[in-house]
């Protein structure tokens, strides 16, 4: 089903919607006041939420939701923001390069790197940020004075990556000016040929690849991805999202 100006239009199969959305707006003239989403309430994070207007109000189940651990809701956690929220503020006030970095950031972020046995640990907002932010800075190539770079075969920086991947991913190999080279979907006879024909030409190297892909839920093939990797020393970016 869907909504369309404060009323249930049609039950529809998924694939019939936007088919016979299109005949209602031209039937109508009308213009849908939020033709990209919809209104959620404030259970929009919950596995069961309303969607509701100013006559229609419908339980249904959330399958798009990424609070999958129920954590959002939990009352505890709640408490904790508002907590924070009174001793903090709301908002920053800056860039984490400037005024914004904050004591609890830090805590945080040593306390997943311990979890996780690394060094060090960086934390975004959101996941889309993570790969704007990180994939161009792992992307940078081994600093070249400019003879070598003239002098040198080597072209900077290329990426492999799944015909899958997520949004956030190809954006962020888009800011990074790399070479971007796609392999078909868990193709890994396809990822080695793309790195034979490629990988020797530059002296930054990145196989890029979604866990778990967000919209089918099959697996990526890590073992071989790793191996493929080890063979052509290219550094492996795993999107572990969901």
């Amino acid at each position: 089903y869907y909504l369309f100006k404060k009323r249930v239009v049609k039950v529809l199969p998924i694939d019939k919607i936007a088919v016979e959305f299109n005949k209602e707006v031209k039937k109508h003239n009308l213009v849908p006041d939020t033709p990209y989403y919809f209104t959620g309430s404030p259970t929009s994070n919950n596995t069961r939420m309303v969607i509701n207007d100013d006559l229609t109000e419908i339980n249904v189940i959330n399958f798009a939701s990424n609070n999958y651990l129920g954590l959002g809701s939990d009352d505890r956690i709640k408490k904790r923001v508002s907590d924070m929220a009174l001793k903090y503020g709301c908002g920053s006030g800056g860039s984490r390069f400037a005024t914004g970095n904050t004591d609890i950031q830090l805590e945080l972020e040593c306390r997943i790197a311990k979890f996780k046995g690394f060094e060090d640990c960086l934390t975004y907002v959101t996941g889309y940020m993570a790969n704007t932010g990180a994939i161009p800075a792992l992307l940078k190539s081994t600093p070249f004075t400019f003879v070598q770079y003239s002098l040198s075969k080597f072209k900077k920086s290329v990426v492999f990556s799944d015909e899958l991947n997520h949004a956030s991913i190809i954006e962020g190999i888009s800011i990074s000016k790399a070479k971007r080279v796609i392999y078909k979907h868990n193709d890994m006879a396809d990822l080695e040929r793309k790195l034979n024909q490629h990988a020797k030409y530059y002296n930054r190297r990145m196989i890029i690849s979604d866990g778990v892909f967000s919209l089918d839920g099959d697996i990526c093939h890590l073992k071989e991805i790793l191996n493929l990797a080890k063979k052509n020393q290219c550094i492996v970016y795993i999107d572990d999202a969901h």
